[in-house]
């Protein structure tokens, strides 16, 4: 489900290759209960230099992975960060954004059926587009829907 780098423009680079792992991980709460995998991968590109982080968590119920996305969502630290609107993806989704020295930071997250999708991404540029980081989610959300549909995730984004 993670996407590869055929999933995503030309000039993006894997810097962390992707890890999957299966049940609770050891780092995460009693809101992690059913978790039946947690996969993770980084892409970097440096023209604008840009960076993203996809994380998927795929659960045995909807009613567990809900309660992960809410408590993802509860760790967001609302004194650093603020809400980005986002179009509606998935079941629920959600945006923040926050600048960092020399550039800036979001988040978006997407609750799909059993699977909770997060998309960090950042740009060393200052000037953070919104729809990328809508690009990036909506292809990571994608690509969680058509597992769950027993496809193949073919999804990729567009920026």
């Amino acid at each position: 489900m993670l996407p590869d780098s055929g999933n995503l423009p030309a000039g993006w680079e894997v810097t962390q290759a992707a890890k999957v792992t299966e049940g609770t991980p050891d780092d995460c709460s009693t809101a992690c209960e059913g978790a039946a995998f947690t996969a993770t991968v980084r892409y970097e590109k440096e023209q604008p230099l840009a960076g993203a982080f996809f994380y998927v968590q795929a659960y045995d119920t909807a009613a567990h992975a809900e309660r992960r996305f809410e408590d993802y969502r509860a760790t967001i630290d609302t004194s650093v960060y603020s809400s980005m609107s986002l179009p509606a993806m998935g079941d629920r989704s959600a945006a923040y954004r926050k600048g960092i020295v020399n550039g800036e930071h979001a988040e978006a997250g997407v609750l799909v059926g059993t699977v909770v999708t997060w998309v960090t991404y950042r740009t060393d540029s200052g000037e953070l587009s919104p729809s990328a980081l809508v690009s990036l989610a909506r292809m990571l959300s994608d690509r969680a829907q058509q597992a769950q549909n027993g496809t193949a995730p073919f999804a990729r984004a567009e920026l």
